[in-house]
């Protein structure tokens, strides 16, 4: 009788650590699922100008939240019926969803001089082709340059090689300048740039965020990541103990 209340006792808390688990979970899938919805709404501009850019990566986040979203609502019915199959197939998924994300987590790691090049050659055949029309790159690299407050890829003389550049005694868009009504955005030849036009490159700009911030990323992606460990392994104690209380019933 002793040991079948120990059993009840563990089963509850198993249920109660798992709740909790699943609630996190779920929130996590809200997260993502935002982060989709603001890189298709927003940040969409700035993926446009990468060199190898994939157009439905919003969509795949999306999707990744919605599944998420759902996982954690499965997970907390597999906790309140409190059936072992299930838990065990809830465990499993958690565990092939840690081995993709580590596997991505890593894959974006070792490439990522890779994804920064990429970046780098979209962003200069972008300034080469660039017009000051309504075109979806010349707007991405404006807002880019205004937001980011910086021109050019490494520095506003970026520009000064290019077709658009190289008129007018060597210009850069006005999306460069630090004050729109009072800047000086041509013949920079011979022009004071440094007191109107940003002075700092948008691809070293977004380097040195990445590089700065790269511990935080990290450390949130593999917290993430091992949660669901943690989801693994009190899924399969909570089966093992609703088990375990059965046999203790029948014995």
């Amino acid at each position: 009788m002793g040991k079948r209340l120990q059993t009840v006792a563990a089963v509850g808390l198993m249920k109660t650590l798992l709740m909790i688990f699943n609630f996190l979970f779920f929130v996590i899938g809200i997260a993502i699922l935002a982060l989709g919805i603001y890189t298709k709404v927003q940040l969409y501009i700035y993926m446009e100008l990468m060199d190898n850019y994939y157009s439905n990566t919003p969509y795949v986040m999306i999707g990744i939240g919605v599944f998420i979203l759902l996982l954690g609502m499965a997970g907390c019915f597999c906790t309140t019926k409190g059936n072992p199959p299930l838990l065990y197939i809830y465990a499993v998924v958690l565990f092939i969803i840690f081995i993709a994300e580590l596997s991505a987590g890593i894959s974006a790691y070792v490439f990522k001089s890779e994804i920064y090049e990429a970046f780098k050659t979209g962003l200069e055949d972008a300034q080469e082709k660039y017009d000051n029309s309504d075109s979806s790159q010349a707007k991405a690299i404006d807002e880019m340059q205004s937001t980011l407050e910086c021109c050019g890829s490494y520095n506003y003389t970026d520009w000064l090689t290019t077709k658009y550049g190289s008129e007018e005694g060597g210009r850069v868009p006005e999306s460069c300048c630090k004050d729109s009504a009072n800047c000086t955005s041509t013949n920079l030849a011979t022009a004071m740039a440094d007191e109107t036009i940003y002075q700092d490159g948008c691809h070293t700009k977004v380097v040195k965020f990445v590089e700065d911030n790269i511990a935080i990323i990290a450390g949130s992606a593999t917290g993430f990541a091992f949660l669901q460990i943690l989801g693994v392994v009190l899924s399969y104690c909570l089966a093992k103990n609703i088990n375990k209380n059965k046999y203790e019933q029948v014995a």
